[in-house]
């Protein structure tokens, strides 16, 4: 068994706000959103163009559209990861009190003055991981996920973490 104790900082939110968006952009509903977009901005600014310049308006269109698309998502994202990072910690007061996290080979327990939640290692959907923070996704809670910032893991908990979720088959996002 490994416990760490430790208090968010505002920078745990930012690392798993851009993690997430990461591995966000990997799914495929993404793109074929911002493909529909696309070849429906191209129809649109094709349409409306005079008879005599909708090829070069398709050719413009074509080029355009994509680029200016995936920018825009990639700027939107780029901006609500910086937003909603930082306002993170204000907005959720009680993610401003220490935390406990313990590694068992049954579960993982996370223990506040607010209460204590188990999740049994079978429980998580998914984890993803990079260098600044774990993510692990419970099935029972939709959209969210438990963060541990690597800065506050000691080797052991790191070590016990990745070794129980790769004995359950947790699979990597």
């Amino acid at each position: 068994m490994s416990a760490v104790k430790f208090f968010y900082e505002t920078r745990d939110f930012l690392d798993a706000y851009r993690l997430a968006a990461r591995v966000e952009w990997r799914q495929r509903k993404r793109w074929i959103f911002l493909a529909l977009v696309s070849l429906l901005g191209i129809g649109v600014l094709t349409f409306i163009a005079e008879p005599q310049y909708r090829a070069l308006a398709l050719a413009a269109a074509a080029v355009l559209m994509p680029l200016g698309t995936v920018a825009g998502a990639w700027l939107a994202q780029k901006t609500s990861i910086a937003i909603n990072g930082r306002i993170a910690l204000k907005t959720q007061p009680v993610m401003r009190d220490e935390f406990t996290y313990e590694a068992q080979p049954g579960c993982l327990i996370q223990r506040s003055r607010h209460g204590e939640s188990i999740a049994r290692w079978s429980e998580l959907k998914a984890f993803s991981e990079d260098n600044d923070i774990w993510l692990l996704y419970p099935d029972f809670l939709p959209r969210r996920y438990y963060m541990l910032p690597k800065r506050s893991l000691t080797p052991e908990f790191d070590w016990a973490l990745s070794d129980n979720l790769q004995a359950a088959g947790v699979p990597r996002r």
